[in-house]
């Protein structure tokens, strides 16, 4: 079983400094990340998968699905099956935002 290397940039959703992070994310395995988000607060964010082969063509293989949703289930980004993304959204409502990442 191979593993995925994640790397996501997210401005706003972890604090109002700019922050990264970098996890490990195993083949069919889900991440979460959530964050207490403000009503009205502005959320940007930037995920990539790194490449294993620098130099070469992104595998088929590392591929994710990346949601974030609100505290009542609302749908704020999805990307399915991709390499790289970004979201950007003013929080209708204030609660924990949730951010699971899938491994395919």
């Amino acid at each position: 079983m191979w593993e995925l290397k994640a790397f996501i940039v997210t401005l706003g959703l972890i604090s109002p400094i700019v922050e990264s992070m970098r996890f490990d994310l195993k083949s069919g395995a889900t991440k979460c990340i959530t964050e207490d988000i403000k009503n009205n607060a502005m959320t940007v964010g930037k995920y990539s998968v790194v490449n294993p082969n620098e130099g070469y063509p992104m595998p088929d293989t590392h591929k994710i699905t990346v949601k974030v949703t609100s505290p009542h289930g609302n749908s704020y980004h999805h990307g399915d099956q991709v390499d790289s993304g970004t979201f950007a959204f003013t929080a209708a409502e204030a609660g924990v935002f949730g951010q699971p990442s899938t491994n395919h």
